[in-house]
């Protein structure tokens, strides 16, 4: 198919011109090649960050109509940032790639198919919490109506494209099983010793229906830790899908009403469990930076966000001692907790201080699962060798639990280990700390399985 060319860059304008000088910044020494996840599966030079750069620097040139090539390389990216992360140069990659994308939205040059996704996800159920809301109550009813299990028994789902009965492994199997830590009403609650200071908690979208028991064990541990803890009602998506799928707009949207939201409460540290939220978060900074009315609120925010690791591995003997653990454990860094905000020991000193655990290093722990937003969705086959890539090392290690620390990473993780028949636990690290440091929970192991709450 033909596609229209897409509308060249206005270096006139700073934006732009900014953006070609951080284009210019890359000498194409190839440093990136080793730590690229789709170049190692493909042997593509335009699979690469300096292929991706060289296309878009390109376009920005002139160089003729790049319309195709961009389309196809540019959303064949996971925006891991593991390039970003190995630069000599310090080029900021995923900056250009957002933008990029957002030339080929601005065109709408989606096939049908990304057309309805992005019209129906990002404009409509992520863009309000209360859509999203109404989505899990259909997803729940699917399952405990007994919808679930009779498209399983059918398989009519094989009928359908875009991989839709693999994609359906993805949910959990079972939703709902606590409630939402984010309610109608915001709420604070209090420590039952000596009050250290005072968080407020940002829950996430899917985190809060998906993983809610990691969502309790975080707020449990931040009480643990002697802090009060907020948890504003009104709070909204972080923004991360719109931003790296080409509709910044909407994230920023998004940011100002969260900021908005969280001003309102006071000028706490605001604590996430999930990578990719605090990692856009701390970026809100670089989105209003043009924003008169934002920018400097902006920047204050971003100054105020923390992952929860981050902000429990700061406080020297904030928690007790955890219970016993004597099992084979292994951290997975999420990529945009270690390459997006710079985290990667404090978890794992946190897991050190566990009596008895045998924490070993996970070949490529820093490596893209495949799950990366919504890649699984939009580049299933790459997801899947990837994925593949990271169970193989989960195998060799001879781990019982993985640890990690993202949302998409725990589904797409436990989705893996569960169709190749993997005796291994996925869980997240608040969720582990705060079951070891609870004592009426230390009985519910069950031949070397740990039990949902």
């Amino acid at each position: 198919m033909l596609l229209p060319p897409l509308r060249r860059p206005d270096l006139a304008d700073e934006t732009e011109a900014e953006l070609y000088r951080k284009l210019t910044q890359c000498v194409r020494c190839g440093i990136c090649l080793a730590t690229c996840p789709t170049y190692r599966e493909l042997i593509d030079e335009a699979d690469s960050p300096r292929g991706r750069l060289s296309l878009l620097r390109a376009f920005h040139e002139g160089e003729g109509d790049l319309t195709h090539e961009l389309h196809r390389f540019l959303y064949g990216c996971l925006e891991c940032r593991a390039c970003e992360t190995a630069c000599p140069n310090n080029v900021v990659f995923h900056e250009v790639m957002e933008w990029g994308r957002h030339r080929l939205a601005e065109a709408d040059l989606l096939p049908r198919s990304g057309r309805f996704f992005k019209n129906l996800f990002l404009r409509r159920v992520f863009r309000s919490a209360r859509s999203l809301d109404r989505l899990m109550a259909i997803l729940r009813f699917y399952q405990k109506s007994g919808l679930r299990t009779l498209v399983r028994f059918t398989r009519i789902l094989k009928l359908f494209p875009w991989h839709l009965a693999e994609l359906e492994d993805l949910m959990p199997r079972r939703l709902g099983r606590h409630r939402p830590v984010r309610k109608k009403e915001t709420y604070t609650l209090e420590p039952e010793g000596e009050v250290r200071g005072s968080v407020m908690f940002f829950t996430g979208c899917i985190a809060d229906h998906w993983l809610q028991g990691a969502n309790h064990a975080t707020v449990r541990l931040l009480l643990k830790a002697g802090f009060a803890v907020t948890v504003p009602a009104a709070q909204q998506c972080c923004g991360a899908l719109h931003v790296h799928l080409g509709e910044p707009e909407i994230g920023r949207e998004l940011a100002r009403e969260n900021i908005e939201v969280f001003d309102s409460e006071g000028n706490d540290l605001i604590v996430s469990n999930s990578a990719g939220c605090g990692a856009v978060m701390k970026e809100y900074s670089r989105l209003l930076e043009g924003d008169a009315d934002y920018a400097e609120r902006a920047a204050a925010f971003s100054a105020r966000v923390r992952d929860i690791s981050e902000l429990l591995a700061s406080l020297d003997g904030a928690l007790p001692t955890p219970a016993p653990f004597h099992k084979r454990v292994v951290y997975d860094d999420p990529c945009h907790l270690i390459h997006g905000q710079g985290i990667s020991e404090q978890p794992r000193e946190l897991l050190r201080r566990i009596p008895g655990i045998e924490l070993v290093e996970l070949p490529e722990a820093d490596w893209c699962c495949g799950s990366a937003g919504v890649y699984n969705l939009i580049n299933y086959e790459m997801s899947m060798k990837l994925l593949e890539r990271k169970l193989e090392n989960i195998r060799r290690t001879g781990a019982q639990v993985v640890v990690t620390a993202n949302p998409g990473c725990l589904l797409q993780l436990r989705a893996g280990v569960f169709r190749a028949n993997i005796n291994t636990e996925i869980l997240h690290i608040a969720f582990l700390l705060d079951y070891l440091l609870s004592k009426e929970h230390l009985l519910s192991f069950y031949s070397g399985t740990i039990t949902w709450r």
